[in-house]
């Protein structure tokens, strides 16, 4: 199992696990990285006649053994027991989360995510009847935005997430005051740092969309992480879902 301590550094760090065919586990930070800008958020038609249609009740932390199980079961993952394992401790610290999407008793999709101060790093999603993840990803965003959280970072962009407005950072974060490519903000990393050392707060999030809409860049490479190096800074206590 992942140390606890390790995998919220590894999430302050901007860099996150996963499993190879070989069961060993490597750190990872894509660039470009995926976001999902909780402002501008947005819910297809199709899916907002649904959610009308009220066909789907949503809960959080209600199945996360189930949901993350779940999320495992597919011909390639990079979810394997050490993975689950980690995780689940995670969750059982308080910092892991799960929604789910339930059809009656059944669940019918769910997604699960690690929050660090005001950012929300989503992991994995499944569904079992259509639509259902993409119910329980507009629970999350609901959530979050309550919450007042700034940053819904979902690691790699898909077309799954374009359609509801997932966009890809990479390079030096633009300046949103004066519009210029300069460090008076920093780069995605510090971003990062911001998100997962502050907790959320009104008006936070609206300054920080900004500011990551604006560069549309973020800085990372893919790396692989030593424990050593990663255990060098304190963990940020999570401001919990």
């Amino acid at each position: 199992m992942i140390d606890p301590e390790l995998l919220l550094q590894g999430y302050c760090l901007g860099v996150f696990p996963m499993a190879m065919e070989d069961d060993s586990i490597e750190w990872f930070s894509p660039d470009p990285r995926a976001i999902l800008p909780l402002e501008d958020f947005h819910v297809p038609h199709a899916l907002r006649r649904l959610l009308r249609k009220k066909v789907f009740d949503t809960t959080i932390d209600n199945a996360f053994s189930e949901v993350i199980e779940t999320c495992a079961k597919r011909a390639n993952t990079w979810i394997n027991r050490e993975i689950i394992e980690s995780y689940t401790r995670l969750h059982e610290l308080g910092h892991a989360h799960s929604i789910e999407a339930w059809q009656g008793d059944r669940l019918a999709g769910g997604l699960y995510g690690v929050a660090v101060g005001s950012a929300f790093f989503g992991e994995s999603m499944f569904h079992r009847v259509t639509d259902a993840s993409k119910i329980a990803l507009v629970a999350l965003v609901e959530h979050l935005r309550a919450r007042k959280f700034v940053l819904l970072d979902t690691q790699w962009l898909t077309p799954h997430l374009q359609q509801f407005g997932g966009i890809e950072i990479h390079g030096t974060i633009i300046c949103a005051s004066c519009g210029e490519r300069s460090n008076c903000h920093g780069n995605f990393s510090e971003a990062f740092h911001y998100c997962c050392s502050h907790r959320p707060v009104a008006g936070s999030r609206r300054r920080w969309c900004s500011k990551l809409k604006t560069a549309h860049r973020a800085v990372a490479t893919v790396t692989t992480v030593s424990h050593r190096a990663a255990r060098k800074s304190p963990v940020i206590d999570s401001a919990g879902i």
